[in-house]
């Protein structure tokens, strides 16, 4: 299959990606200047006429005229419809040599040419997959098209070709910020006027106006858990045996992806199991959430290893028996705080431990 049938294909694919992340936040604009080089197919076998040309043969890169590679200067201007599709409009420049031979000719040698290129590029990036819009390598493909023009007025030797050509290319994006990324990438071209394959590499900075897209989050409600109830004792004139109920809440909070526990929450749990300690039949139900940052099935996982994480330290550490902890995570569910701030997230990111039980004291 040719280069320009696969364009076409990637290209009619594309706007499944808009669908699928129609809601967005961010400006998405960037700029982009790069430099590489440029490499020529010079496999044509035979020369064509040119109108106008003086010498009145010329195949693009065969007989008339073969342009050397050379280095390239290109600038990008792009949007980025959702956080792993942008479209991209790009400006490539060349001023190269390149050998003139044409059978019977007298202007034969090397002249001096010039290659310019206007094209419309698609780019779709691995968020598309992965979904970690706060990566920093982003691994990308590129379909295209775009006009070429190839342009040899020197020493009497005068040619001009205007082409029509097809993109195709991998790259990599490493994001140094929200505003700066290096770009890396390397494309074939085919000029489908003369069914000939060209290539070319870039390297470059890219610049992004108004932060990067990102997937739309709608606020939470904010809840203000309510106040741990105080144990209430019922005064009686004689003693007699009485019952004294808990319900207690205390919090530990996480990193992003982690479940390990600070030190600084050390102390946290330690009071979580004094108070089981206390209530002799008591039990604690051990509850892990995150924020709102990747996939649910991440989430379901990472929420349960944070209980996990708790229940183990005052199994281990504290000495209670593992018969009456349960640890259960719920992944983004019960947000105390937006998930739109990066404060909100760090409150979402936590354990809370629920202890429920009595004991039974005389006054």
């Amino acid at each position: 299959m040719k280069l320009n049938r696969v364009a076409l294909a990637v290209l009619l694919a594309a706007p499944l990606s808009v669908a699928v992340h129609a809601e967005t936040t961010g400006l998405g604009l960037t700029v982009t200047p790069m430099v590489g080089w440029q490499g020529f197919d010079s496999s044509a076998p035979d020369t064509i006429k040119q109108p106008g040309s003086q010498v009145g043969k010329y195949a693009p890169y065969g007989e008339g005229f073969k342009p050397y590679g050379d280095v390239l200067g290109a600038i990008a201007i792009g949007y980025e419809l959702t956080p792993s599709l942008s479209i991209e409009a790009q400006y490539n420049e060349t001023r190269n040599q390149g050998s003139v031979h044409v059978p019977g000719g007298t202007i034969n040698g090397e002249h001096d040419g010039r290659v310019r290129s206007i094209e419309g590029n698609f780019l779709l990036n691995s968020d598309f997959i992965t979904h970690d819009y706060d990566g920093k390598f982003k691994p990308y493909i590129l379909i295209g098209a775009g006009h070429q023009e190839l342009n040899v007025n020197d020493k009497g030797f005068h040619v001009k070709s205007q082409d029509t050509i097809a993109n195709l290319g991998l790259g990599a994006f490493y994001r140094i910020n929200d505003a700066l990324a290096l770009r890396v990438e390397g494309r074939g071209v085919e000029n489908t006027d003369h069914s000939l394959l060209d290539w070319k590499a870039f390297t470059g900075l890219q610049i992004t106006l108004g932060g990067h897209k990102r997937p739309y989050v709608a606020p939470a409600p904010v809840e203000v858990p309510p106040p741990a109830p105080v144990p209430v004792v019922v005064p009686a004139p004689a003693p007699q045996v009485l019952t004294e109920d808990l319900k207690l809440e205390l919090r530990v909070f996480f990193d992003t992806n982690k479940s390990i526990i600070k030190k600084q929450y050390q102390p946290e749990i330690a009071k979580v199991a004094d108070k089981l300690k206390e209530f002799s039949n008591a039990s604690a139900e051990i509850k892990g959430y995150t924020d709102s940052t990747g996939s649910r099935k991440l989430n379901d996982r990472l929420s349960q290893a944070r209980a996990e994480s708790v229940k183990s330290s005052l199994v281990k550490d504290y000495g209670i028996d593992a018969g009456r902890l349960t640890a259960k995570g719920y992944s983004w569910d019960e947000p105390v705080a937006s998930n739109k701030t990066k404060e909100g997230r760090a409150l979402n990111r936590r354990v809370v431990a629920v202890i429920t039980g009595s004991r039974t004291v005389t006054k």
